[in-house]
This record gives C-alpha cells, sequence and structure tokens, in this order.
C-alpha cells in the first residue's frame, strides 16, 4: 500500500471515530432522534465497523429534515438548528449529548466575531489615523495641489496611500500652483 493510501485511510478512520461520538451525543439527545445510513459502505467502515459514509439524521417531529453527509458534526448542528432547538417535543436520553457540540459551536462563533470586531477596530483606527496624516499633509499646500490628488474632494481608503505620496512630493516641490501632471497619481 503506498503513502497516500495510507493517508487516505487514516483520515477515513478519523472520521469515523469522530463520528462515532457524534451519534452517541445525537442518541443521547432525543429519543426520537434516528441516525440513517444513505449510500454504499466503503472498505474502511466495512473492515473497521466505524460510521465513515453518508449518514443523515431524522426525526417523526422534524420540520426541516436537512440533508446527509459524510461529515456528522456539520449535518448535527445543521439538524438541530433546523428542527431541535425548538422542539416541544424532545425526549432526552442522557448526557453528554448534541449541547456538547452546539455549546462549542456557540462558543467558537462568539470569538471569531469578537476576533473580527478587534480587526475591525483597528483597521477604523489605523483608517482614521492615515486621514490625519492625509489632512496634515495636506497643510503648506494650495488648493490646486489638493485638487491633484482627490478631486471630487472625497478619497477613499485605497486612494489615500497614493495622495499621501503626492502630497509628500508636492510639500517638497512647493512649486506652486502649476505642477506637471506625471506627478499626480503615478
Amino acid at each position: 500500500m503506498n503513502v497516500r493510501t495510507e493517508k487516505h485511510i487514516e483520515k477515513a478512520i478519523a472520521i469515523g471515530e469522530a463520528n462515532k461520538r457524534i451519534i452517541e451525543l445525537a442518541q443521547n439527545w432525543c429519543a426520537h432522534l434516528c441516525v440513517e445510513h444513505r449510500g454504499g459502505v466503503g472498505m474502511v467502515e466495512a473492515s473497521t465497523g466505524l460510521p465513515i459514509g453518508m449518514r443523515a439524521l431524522t426525526c417523526p417531529y422534524a420540520r426541516s429534515p436537512g440533508f446527509a453527509g459524510m461529515d456528522l458534526e456539520f449535518v448535527a448542528l445543521d439538524f438541530y438548528d433546523r428542527n431541535c432547538a425548538t422542539c416541544s417535543q424532545r425526549k432526552p436520553v442522557g448526557l453528554p449529548n448534541l449541547m456538547e457540540l452546539v455549546g462549542k459551536r456557540d462558543r467558537d462563533r462568539t470569538r471569531r466575531e469578537a476576533e473580527e470586531a478587534r480587526w475591525r477596530s483597528a483597521e477604523a483606527a489605523n483608517l482614521a489615523a492615515r486621514r490625519a496624516k492625509r489632512e496634515a499633509r495636506k497643510e503648506g499646500t494650495t488648493e490646486a495641489q489638493r485638487g491633484l490628488c482627490s478631486p471630487s474632494g472625497q478619497v477613499g481608503q485605497y486612494v489615500a496611500i497614493e495622495e499621501e505620496r503626492v502630497l509628500a512630493h508636492l510639500k517638497r516641490k512647493r512649486s506652486g500652483d502649476e505642477i506637471e501632471s506625471r506627478y499626480a497619481f503615478g
């Protein structure tokens, strides 16, 4: 057996072991929940007995059946969101259950949103600093010189870097109102 095949088999086994745990969590969540096998059985699944192939979660009370997949974590979370989160027919079985996956997913989502908010805040602060720097560089230039950089009077964040370069050049040049067009944006 070659190395590539061995890696695929190892990956399939890892998926099967993760799926086995997710099936346990799903079956502990509600007595009505069933895991159905969809499609064929591969050689690795047949030889290990692990749930590697396509599966779907079903329930007689499900309003939106969802889909089948090999990654049961995604399938289980989707099924939970579509059906279980607001179901009044739930018949709990035991712990641990799907709330373990739901809690982890929600914590990860909260962490990502906080990271994104920090990134957006840092970007806004950087943009404000660049704008302030540009405004400071505009001092000592004529209206005509400033017009070369922002003909509309509003410079977007992508033009801002080039505007800074041009304004710095114009400040050094200080040649009055007649500036050669080659200095504007390029």
